[in-house]
C-alpha cells in the first residue's frame, strides 16, 4: 500500500500527522528538496503534499516527476501564514500549457 507524505514546517505537518499521513517537518528549501528526493527513491509514496515556499526550490523535480512517473503524484499547498506565493499557480500554468499547448493570457 502506497503511503501519503507531505513536506512542511510544523503548522502543515502537525495536522496532517494526526489524520495519519506521515509528515516530514523541514525549515529551509534545501531541506525540502534533499526530503523529495529521498521521498522519490523509497518509491513507496502515492501522494506528497509539499508547501509553496519548499517547492519554489524543487520545481524542476515536480515537472520531472510528472513527466516521466505516473506515481508519486506531487502536490503544492499553500503556507498557512503567508511566506511565499506563486508556485502552485506557476505549476498549473504549466500544466495547463502542456495539456493544451498554449500559454493561457493572465
Amino acid at each position: 500500500m502506497l503511503k501519503i507524505l507531505v513536506i512542511g514546517d510544523k503548522d502543515i505537518s502537525l495536522p496532517f500527522r494526526a489524520s495519519g499521513c506521515e509528515a516530514k517537518h523541514v525549515e529551509k528549501p534545501e531541506e525540502g528538496r534533499k526530503m523529495l528526493l529521498e521521498a522519490i527513491e523509497k518509491d513507496e509514496y502515492g501522494i506528497i503534499f509539499i508547501v509553496e515556499s519548499m517547492a519554489r526550490g524543487c520545481m524542476d523535480i515536480i515537472s520531472q516527476i510528472s513527466e516521466t512517473k505516473a506515481l508519486p503524484i506531487v502536490t503544492i499547498i499553500p503556507e498557512i501564514v503567508k511566506v511565499e506565493r506563486g508556485a502552485a499557480e506557476e505549476r498549473l500554468q504549466q500544466m495547463v500549457k502542456r495539456a493544451v499547448g498554449i500559454e493561457l493570457p493572465e
